[in-house]
């Protein structure tokens, strides 16, 4: 360490398989001051030659699935959280390392982790964490973990809910992620991907030994392009007749995407190809969907008027692919492309309470309550107050209806203004 105009300059000797590939295609290994996540890595590559160097060619080829947890500058201090629900909750109940399978854990950021040093800190102690549970926590059912990044322009980085009528590019952040993230996995620098399950932070872990039904599930719905869930939440249902098909029957971005079906590998290259179209509009899971109907039945997707528009308020032009994706469908339709499973459930922006669950083990986007237990927490009483908007009699209603139904509640108090009576 050196000081130069009052900084701390720092140069570490890294271990050679950094300038190497794959690792020299993330800055994460480059510029990590964190020697203890290099040189744990280091040791996990020297085991993985010499079990090689021992094993021979005789061993079946494992099936490998990548498990990629997105994450992008938003959420980037909060991500070593979001493996709290991983504690406890043990994935496996065998070493499916050893079992013909090989699962990795992918730390994927959005931008570059050499612009950011909040992601670097957070993926340094989730690399230190990972190594540490390798004895008898979560990790001993994976067999490594990766930090990768998509280099995503900070400002190209967007995801602006409330522009989503106005914004072609407002989720351009989720979309451009999705497709480098689907291409890292499938270059094969990093390993031959079976699959790659992308594992958001607000999918929660409900079952233990999540990570064998997941893989029996895999290998029980093949063939398939991708496989995930239908959204199953509340969020809708007061426009649910206005809601388009495609967007109905379509799967969570938290699915899990056949990295050898051509059908998903045109679907990737047509989100593309419409990076700059007013396609981009729409989230990289429902376009699929979109994608997929329009071959199926010919429906082509509906935008919002003000993308239709472009800087100067002319109607953008838009080409007709319904032959080429009707042909898709013709070609890859057999394999049934598109299949649900219950080992996860999308309740996206839904409040939910324990029997509102069933079997999944993963659970996507939902705010998950439990019953108050009154033994552990005390006692907690009502207080129904009548006003100017609340009538006396509209309160003793509201407090008989409390006292007929099913509530938590120790005690009902009304409370009404003394100049008035009852």
């Amino acid at each position: 360490a050196i000081v130069v105009n009052e900084h701390l300059i720092v140069r570490i000797l890294r271990p050679n398989y950094t300038r190497m590939s794959p690792y020299n295609t993330s800055s994460y290994y480059q510029t990590t001051l964190s020697l203890k996540a290099l040189n744990t890595e280091l040791r996990h590559i020297k085991n993985e030659k010499s079990a090689a160097g021992m094993s021979g060619s005789n061993l079946p080829k494992s099936k490998r699935l990548a498990i990629v947890r997105p994450f992008c500058e938003f959420d980037d201090e909060a991500l070593p959280r979001t493996f709290s629900s991983w504690e406890g909750i043990k994935p496996c109940y065998k070493d499916v390392n050893q079992d013909s399978h090989v699962i990795d854990l992918f730390l994927s950021y959005s931008q570059t982790y050499s612009e950011n040093s909040q992601a670097m800190k957070s993926a340094d102690y989730l690399i230190s964490q990972f190594w540490k549970l390798k004895d008898g926590g979560w990790a001993e059912c994976f067999g490594n973990i990766y930090a990768i990044e998509q280099n995503i322009a900070q400002e190209l980085d967007l995801y602006i809910p409330t522009a989503q009528e106005d914004l072609y590019n407002w989720i351009n952040g989720p979309n451009r992620q999705f497709e480098r993230m689907y291409r890292i996995i499938g270059s094969g620098e990093w390993g031959q991907y079976d699959a790659m399950f992308i594992m958001e932070g607000d999918v929660v872990i409900r079952k233990e030994y999540w990570l064998n039904k997941l893989l029996d599930e895999i290998s029980s719905k093949a063939p398939f392009a991708v496989l995930g869930s239908e959204y199953l939440g509340g969020k809708y249902d007061p426009i649910y007749d206005q809601l388009d098909y495609s967007f109905l029957h379509k799967l969570t971005g938290n699915s899990v995407y056949n990295m050898s079906s051509e059908l998903l590998q045109h679907l990737v290259g047509q989100l593309e190809v419409e990076a700059r179209s007013p396609y981009n509009s729409i989230p990289y899971d429902n376009r699929i969907s979109q994608i997929l109907v329009e071959g199926q039945y010919g429906i082509v997707a509906r935008l919002g008027s003000k993308i239709m528009l472009d800087e100067e308020g002319r109607d953008i032009p838009l080409s007709n692919n319904t032959a080429l994706f009707h042909e898709w469908w013709k070609m890859y339709s057999t394999e049934t492309p598109y299949k649900s499973t219950g080992v996860l459930a999308d309740y996206a922006a839904t409040n939910l309470l324990p029997h509102h669950l069933g079997e999944e083990s993963l659970v996507h986007g939902a705010k998950l309550y439990s019953y108050y237990n009154s033994s552990l927490m005390g006692n907690i009483s009502i207080v129904i107050s009548s006003g100017k908007s609340n009538t006396i009699e509209s309160s003793l209603r509201l407090q008989s209806e409390f006292e007929s139904a099913r509530h938590i509640f120790s005690e009902i108090v009304l409370m009404v203004d003394h100049n008035k009576t009852l």
